[in-house]
């Protein structure tokens, strides 16, 4: 395919030879033969299987607009473009012309409509405070990814802080304070108790590496428990850090799409065991890709990328949206520095 001569005179020297891909085939694209980093082979099988897709030349938009509208300013465009910090915000909202979170996260807003749906809904983060997981009504429960903790000696702690959450005061700021603190305290004790009683199936989940790994085994720990929880739908949040590779890109690339294509391969093996992968989707989602164009040692802040989707009911084997039809330097949608 011809696009695959511009792809390597763009890349330059971080270009990926054809020995370091996987090919996976699809169909209504500019081409049909398309690779798959070698580090990520657990990932192309699942494609090749049908479990996995791929969804192409993503990027925030506010409305669509051609390479002309873009330097001619005659569109909206996103507030902060290339910018680590707005970007992230607008991935985390899908609305990039709001700045802030005001609008609540994308995964919390679905809480939100399922949950209207008669859905007992449930919304957890396993990365820390993130703004995807929060909707409008739904709040997520952060868990940490070695678990929750709870309060030692919580049997003989209990009626102490019972004691403190219930009592009236003369300042409604310390009441709600204690209300609070009274209630964070029951939930994760509750709450660990539900975890701490999870099986997990395979050695993978149960033993899991540190980082994405080990967030998707607490997110397994959580699905094994939705019964337990009363749970009918879930939204979990992970996150996985590291791709702001300015430098060093060839071997940190590879690094990062091992650990990747290790979580990836223990979560969807847990998934089957468990016997619900029909039921689960995995789907990816960052600020901005990267440039085509390198800046000598890696690339720098881009804008439409590639994103997967992984899942037993997914209907894989198959690339989504339209792949660009030029990744040659100034094509078609080439914004400058190769930022398509």
């Amino acid at each position: 395919c011809g696009l695959y001569d511009e792809y390597k005179s763009v890349r330059g020297i971080v270009a990926l030879s054809p020995g370091e891909l996987i090919g996976i085939r699809t169909a209504g694209q500019p081409c049909q033969n398309f690779g798959v980093h070698n580090a990520l082979p657990d990932l192309a099988a699942l494609y090749n299987s049908g479990e996995a897709a791929f969804v192409s030349n993503v990027g925030a938009l506010v409305q669509p607009m051609t390479r002309y509208d873009y330097k001619k300013g005659n569109v909206t465009k996103c507030k902060g473009l290339f910018s680590h910090l707005d970007q992230r915000i607008a991935a985390s909202t899908l609305q990039c012309q709001v700045p802030g979170s005001g609008p609540g996260g994308a995964g919390g807003r679905m809480a939100d409509e399922l949950a209207k749906a008669g859905f007992k809904t449930l919304s957890y983060s396993v990365a820390g405070r993130g703004i995807w997981p929060q909707g409008r009504e739904t709040n997520p429960t952060i868990v940490s990814s070695s678990g929750t903790p709870r309060l030692r000696d919580y049997a003989k702690l209990a009626p102490i802080v019972a004691n403190i959450s219930r009592s009236t005061y003369q300042n409604v700021y310390l009441e709600e304070y204690t209300r609070q603190l009274g209630d964070a305290v029951e939930s994760s004790e509750d709450f660990g108790k539900i975890l701490a009683s999870a099986t997990l199936s395979t050695d993978a989940a149960k033993n899991p590496q540190a980082g994405l790994n080990q967030q998707l085994a607490v997110v397994a720990k959580l699905i094994a428990t939705w019964r337990e929880r009363g749970a009918e739908r879930d939204v979990f949040f992970v996150g996985n850090g590291g791709w702001d590779m300015h430098r060093e890109l060839t071997e940190s690339l590879k690094s990062g799409f091992s650990g990747v294509n290790a979580a990836l391969k223990m979560f969807a093996d847990e998934m089957k065991a468990q016997g619900v992968w029909n039921s689960v989707v995995v789907s990816t989602s960052s600020d901005f890709a990267r440039t085509l164009t390198s800046n000598g040692r890696g690339t720098d802040h881009g804008w439409a990328g590639n994103h997967m989707i992984l899942g037993g009911g997914v209907r894989g084997g198959q690339v989504y949206n339209s792949f660009p039809r030029q990744l040659r330097k100034d094509g078609e949608q080439d914004v400058g520095r190769g930022r398509l």
